[in-house]
């Protein structure tokens, strides 16, 4: 078979996953119904024709159950398919498939508890040639698959570039925006209202040396334009890093309409992990365009304890605060929030960790809101 018909059919196997993958989203979808109709009866009388009724739903729930563990043997097989045949080419030797999926489940002190998920990501990498590789994301969200990310990225010595699509490297933590990569299911309020975890078009540049790490980027902007901006870095004995962020939003005109600043330090000794970062914004809100010229800024500061450091039992406790002002006022939303974040996270395996989490808000000082529940993540 030829090395093109070999790439063909692994492009054709892909797609199939992907359908697969599709099918069997809403297949669990309808077995939840399912299941959710038939705990409902249970607690009921019922009736001799509800009985069978009830078989008969059982009946269905069993053949949707059967349906789901089909589908799931048939996206095994396609997997080790795929996977046979690329390792037999030069170039599909080279590409790797992964992904996470993250369960969640907290209470709703505005409505009813629910379980739910926040990430479902499928990733691709790919490597052309050496230096030079393609990486992409593709992302469930709003039970549709997004592009999530999508960029080549060319590597040389301790430097490179990228060019696609990819999320803004300003500050240091949007690398932890994969759940795999964060130690707390949800994001900072200083993140969550000023860049919000901006992800766009353009190119990065990037270099690092044993005292220094710095890139610099243009992006498409918010207002028809471009962004500029960058972050450097001063490594202190790979303990300790301090570095500063700056970006600007321009117009079709040239005009700089949008701005944005940062600090931000970490640190890592023994068990003891520290994160923290404090953000200035004008013009910018919700990682949108704001309504005018309002500013608005905040920080966090984040400690992870690694007790596998000390107890040899995979386990972390991380503890979090932060707040979040801006200087214009909307009726009905809060200019001030605060909040604590408690998690215990418990490594299951290398691809399985397990999250309990206590969040309180604090919004405006008068008005608290406390959330409890639980993470599952799953890397594959």
């Amino acid at each position: 078979m030829s090395l093109k018909l070999k790439i063909g059919y692994g492009l054709i196997m892909i797609l199939l996953i992907f359908f697969t993958c599709l099918i069997t989203a809403q297949t669990v979808e309808n077995n939840t119904k399912y299941a959710e109709a038939s705990v409902k009866r249970t607690g009921e009388a019922v009736s001799e024709n509800d009985k069978q009724k009830e078989s008969q739903e059982d009946a269905k729930i069993s053949a949707k159950k059967s349906e789901y563990a089909i589908l799931v043997d048939s996206i095994r097989v396609l997997q080790n398919a795929v996977n046979k045949m690329l390792q037999q080419s030069h170039i599909g030797s080279k590409i790797e498939f992964s992904g996470f999926v993250d369960l969640n489940y907290f209470n709703n002190p505005d409505g009813d508890n629910e379980v739910d998920y926040g990430q479902f990501v499928f990733e691709l990498s790919a490597e052309i040639y050496e230096g030079l590789a393609f990486e992409a994301e593709l992302g469930l969200d709003e039970g549709s698959f997004a592009p999530g990310a999508g960029y080549l990225n060319y590597s040389f010595s301790n430097s490179g570039i990228f060019l696609g699509q990819f999320d803004v490297p300003f500050g240091k933590y949007w690398e932890q925006i994969p759940s795999p990569d964060r130690n707390i299911s949800t994001y900072p309020v200083a993140i969550e209202k000023t860049t919000n975890c901006l992800n766009t078009f353009g190119a990065n540049f990037y270099t690092s040396s044993d005292f220094t790490n710095v890139n610099a980027f243009v992006l498409n902007g918010l207002h028809g334009g471009y962004i500029l901006g960058g972050r450097g870095g001063i490594v202190f004995n790979d303990h300790l890093e301090i570095g500063s962020s700056f970006a600007a939003d321009f117009d079709s005109d040239k005009q700089n309409r949008s701005k944005l600043f940062g600090a931000d330090v970490s640190s890592a000794f023994g068990i003891f992990e520290l994160r923290s970062e404090i953000i200035w914004s004008k013009g910018i809100i919700d990682g949108e365009l704001a309504e005018n010229d309002q500013s608005n800024w905040g920080y966090f500061v984040e400690n992870k304890f690694d007790i596998m450091e000390l107890l040899n039992i995979p386990t972390a406790i991380i503890l979090r605060y932060g707040e979040w002002n801006s200087d214009f006022k909307v009726e009905g939303e809060p200019d001030k929030i605060k909040h604590f974040d408690a998690t215990l996270n418990y490594e299951l395996s290398d691809q399985v960790t397990l999250k309990l989490e206590f969040h309180k808000y604090m919004y405006n000082d008068n008005e608290d809101k406390n959330i409890y529940g639980t993470q599952l993540v799953l890397s594959f």
